[in-house]
């Protein structure tokens, strides 16, 4: 579990900045809210920075997939 501190806007278009462990593998597993819903994808943990894992907005993903 973790908490999704900021909504960031990068080059590359917006990320989640969550605090919760990335590692070898999960990368593309689900951000969820404690609703349950889905609020984002993961994507990266910065390597220079401890407890700093990057997501992908569920918005952003539905726009780009056009499945929501």
């Amino acid at each position: 579990s973790g908490v999704v501190s900021a909504l960031r806007t990068t080059a590359a278009g917006p990320v989640l900045q969550f605090d919760a462990p990335v590692n070898p593998g999960n990368s593309g597993g689900p951000v969820v809210n404690a609703q349950g819903q889905v609020v984002g994808v993961v994507n990266a943990k910065l390597n220079n920075a401890e407890g700093i894992s990057l997501g992908i907005p569920v918005a952003v993903v539905c726009e780009t997939l056009g499945i929501c």
